[in-house]
């Protein structure tokens, strides 16, 4: 029954005519937008997997990906751009960050079931002992709160990788360089007197 529907739908989407917005001054001949369903396929492909950067007022700037530029995380990003030991530099970063996170809030719940008994009268350890590993709990949660976020490059090398990615994108899909492939030269003629 599904691949009945599957077929049915498949058979209904090719017969439908496929109109493209026009432009009323031109005649109604002009389109307006290439969708992506219009590109060839190759270029549809691109427009979806090229990578891009874009300024972000928290971290500088933040990858992102596609057309539509979905967000992507850093340590993708780095992947995608052939450069793994970011994206391991990225990861340990962040594991050391959860760990210090995670082994405070033990410390502090330690500390504070320590001192529990404290309250009814029966003392299991002193209460400087219990203070002090709340206290060390409190300062790797902080510690772990200051670690760094920042992506480990900046926006021009960033712009970078993303633009060499996207080059060597191109060359898979077979398509031109941006520009048609086509060689630009320009001159600057400036005349002293």
């Amino acid at each position: 029954m599904g691949r009945v529907c599957s077929l049915v739908i498949a058979m209904a989407l090719l017969a439908a005519p496929a109109h493209a917005a026009t432009s009323e001054s031109s005649g109604g001949s002009t389109p307006l937008a290439v969708a992506a369903n219009d590109l060839p396929p190759a270029e549809a492909q691109f427009s979806e997997d090229q990578l891009c950067v874009v300024s972000d007022r928290e971290h500088g700037w933040r990858p992102c990906r596609g057309r539509s530029r979905d967000a992507l995380s850093y340590q993708d990003f780095y992947r995608l751009a052939q450069r793994p030991d970011l994206a391991e530099a990225d990861d340990a970063r962040w594991y050391r960050r959860q760990l210090r996170f995670a082994a405070g809030a033990v410390a502090i719940v330690a500390g504070l079931v320590t001192f529990a008994p404290r309250l009814a009268g029966k003392s299991i350890v002193p209460w400087w002992a219990s203070a002090a590993i709340v206290g060390g709990g409190v300062g790797l949660v902080v510690w772990g709160a200051q670690t760094s976020q920042e992506p480990l490059v900046g926006p021009e090398d960033a712009g970078e990788m993303a633009d060499s990615y996207n080059r060597g994108l191109r060359r898979r899909l077979g398509l031109p360089p941006p520009g048609g492939g086509r060689l630009a030269i320009g001159v600057t003629y400036q005349r002293s007197f």
